[in-house]
């Protein structure tokens, strides 16, 4: 009886070591799938999605849109509107990624399942040129379990699996380029005056003989530059997102822009002036637009929270 019960426990164990064996060696050739024979080989294929030149020119086209970014002596222009300002931080971004950019992993041979992966019709394609040559990305379908996406480069057989946080820097539409407005570039220092109109009130503050000078209705008393400079600051430092670069009237309208929450004029001390305006749009968010152009950002809520605050009287005078 002891005899038949141990042999049937090392029947038992025997049966387990095969299972073992059979996993092990599933998963070792499933990896040999997705990995080349050799590591010497695994970098000869990873390094196919690094940038390898400096970029003169990035076009990125999906459904929604193609647009051009072409490198000028003076920045980044846009094939779509020349006279749109593009930011050079986001250029740097999407230049520095696809340098850096590493593959979690990779499909040596996956041409048959192109189409499993959305590279058939690619959700995107971002093409990268210079004086070196041109490099293209194609940007297939999401993978949530992972948190990655499927990516080839130049029509090669390998599908590389890419982080979403990369894919999110290189793949961007046209709005999210373009430049911050003006107003993150002002010089506290540099401001000579500012004009603020408010809904029912108004300030005039120069800036005469190193001191400013605040008038408002029949009052008149000097601001520290201090103060001048925390407003100033609370402008520049806001957070923006453009949100439209062709807006109509009737957009001006649903941001709250034709009536606006606080309208600004500077001037500064090169002869500079620039007016803004801030509007609450019809959806309770605030809204900025700059000199009257057709780009409307939407400006955090917060920001403008403490634009209000240091705008009241008792915080200027």
């Amino acid at each position: 009886m002891m005899v038949s019960q141990r042999v049937q426990h090392e029947r038992k164990i025997i049966l387990m070591l095969i299972v073992c064996s059979i996993i092990v060696f599933g998963l070792y050739f499933g990896l040999k799938l997705l990995l080349p024979e050799d590591q010497d080989s695994a970098e000869e294929y990873y390094d196919q999605i690094h940038l390898e030149m400096n970029p003169s020119m990035i076009q990125i086209s999906d459904e929604e849109e193609t647009y051009t970014l072409i490198k000028e002596t003076d920045g980044w222009i846009c094939d779509l509107d020349r006279d749109l300002k593009i930011s050079r931080v986001a250029v740097t971004f999407m230049k520095t990624t696809l340098m850096e950019m590493e593959a979690q992993r990779v499909i040596i041979d996956g041409t048959n399942d192109y189409e499993a992966f959305g590279l058939t019709s690619p959700n995107a394609v971002i093409t990268v040129s210079g004086a070196e040559g041109e490099k293209k990305y194609q940007i297939g379908d999401y993978n949530a379990a992972l948190d990655e996406y499927y990516v080839s480069v130049d029509g090669s057989n390998c599908v590389f699996l890419i982080r979403s946080d990369d894919i999110r820097l290189i793949y961007r539409n046209l709005l999210s380029m373009v430049a911050d407005p003006e107003i993150t570039d002002l010089v506290a220092d540099a401001v000579k005056a500012i004009r603020i109109k408010g809904k029912g009130f108004g300030y005039d503050i120069r800036k005469s003989g190193g001191q400013f000078t605040v008038k408002t209705g029949d009052k008149e008393f000097s601001c520290s530059e201090y103060k001048v400079t925390n407003l100033c600051s609370a402008l520049s430092s806001a957070s923006y997102q453009c949100i439209d670069r062709h807006a109509s009237e009737e957009d001006r309208r649903n941001c709250g822009l034709d009536n606006p929450e606080y309208q600004f004029h500077f001037e500064t001390e090169d002869g500079n002036e620039r007016n803004l305006v801030i509007g609450r749009g019809k959806d309770e968010f605030y809204y900025l637009n700059e000199n009257n152009s057709k780009v409307i950002y939407q400006i955090n809520t917060s920001n403008v929270e403490r634009i209000s605050e240091r705008l009241l009287l008792e915080n200027l005078q």
